[in-house]
């Protein structure tokens, strides 16, 4: 994407990671951003945008290069623990909306409450598994456990999982490319 960072791209008036926490904050609290490539300009940008309702704590991640296992484990380790879980999303998802991380914490709470064992939880559209993942904390010591090197499916492969049906489309569309930030543009009618 030439020499900016896809998650500082312009988007209806902010940037697509800002566009991405908005989502997560309305919902989350804390929300902890792994940064690594160009972590101080993401830093710089989300310090400057005002959220309400939850707080930001930045996690560098050294390795992130090495694979998103490495940022995962960096963003568990920042959050402490949780009596729930937490979510793992992608910022260059920027068309999330809300709803999906409020759909799967009440999936998650259900599942407790229905006495099911833990899951992670995938938003899907039409059958087709999406982003964010809803993990519960009883699998945090596994993933801590993991090889960095690992790849992140692989990681999460062997963990009991389900499927929460949404009608967000964001969930499966992530900029990965200057077409895919172009095309997403003219879909959502941002500029």
């Amino acid at each position: 994407m030439g020499s900016f960072s896809k998650l500082l791209l312009p988007l209806g008036g902010e940037t697509v990671v800002a566009r991405a926490v908005r989502a997560a904050i309305e919902s989350c609290d804390p929300v902890i951003v792994v940064i690594g490539k160009e972590g101080e300009s993401l830093r710089e940008d989300l310090e400057r945008k005002s959220f309400s309702g939850g707080k930001l704590i930045f996690a560098p991640n050294p390795k992130w290069a090495e694979g998103r296992v490495g940022s995962l484990k960096t963003g568990i380790k920042a959050l402490g623990k949780t009596p729930e879980g937490f979510f793992l999303a992608h910022a260059d998802m920027p068309f999330v909306d809300s709803g999906v991380y409020r759909s799967l914490g009440e999936a998650a709470a259900a599942r407790r409450a229905a006495g099911l064992p833990p899951a992670l939880l995938f938003p899907s559209i039409h059958g087709k598994r999406g982003h964010p993942v809803f993990f519960p904390f009883a699998f945090a010591t596994k993933l801590l456990e993991s090889e960095e090197s690992e790849s992140l499916k692989t990681t999460v492969g062997a963990l009991d999982q389900a499927c929460v049906e949404t009608t967000c489309e964001g969930i499966l569309e992530d900029i990965d490319s200057p077409e895919d930030y172009e095309m997403l543009l003219a879909k959502y009618h941002q500029t």
